[in-house]
């Protein structure tokens, strides 16, 4: 799962922003999450400033990006309407990463 991802990545007394809405429980090791001294913080919507924000943060700390890049599984191009049903299907068929869409419509 994402979230232990999450965990494993971040170094001792990380941080990290949990987003978006999940349909359903998502088990969290609290054992390394107290272990480590993590601290998450929630938030459901972002905003422009936001987005402005984790940009220019990303861009003083090329690491970070790096970092990030294990969540992905994949990158696919959507170029069509079919594209888009199987990166979903992809998407759902590989518990580990992200599906990246990557749209050229």
């Amino acid at each position: 799962m994402a979230i232990d991802q999450i965990i494993n990545s971040l170094e001792p007394e990380g941080a990290s922003v949990l987003m978006g809405v999940s349909e359903e429980n998502v088990p969290v090791n609290t054992r390394m999450v107290l272990q480590k001294g993590l601290t998450f913080v929630g938030s459901s919507r972002s905003s422009r400033s936001d987005f402005i924000e984790v940009m220019n943060m990303l861009t003083k700390n090329p690491l970070l990006v790096d970092k990030m890049g294990i969540l992905v599984d994949t990158v696919r191009d959507i170029k069509s309407i079919d594209d888009i049903g199987q990166a979903f299907e992809h998407d759902q068929a590989h518990a580990f990463g992200k599906t990246i869409m990557h749209w050229h419509l």
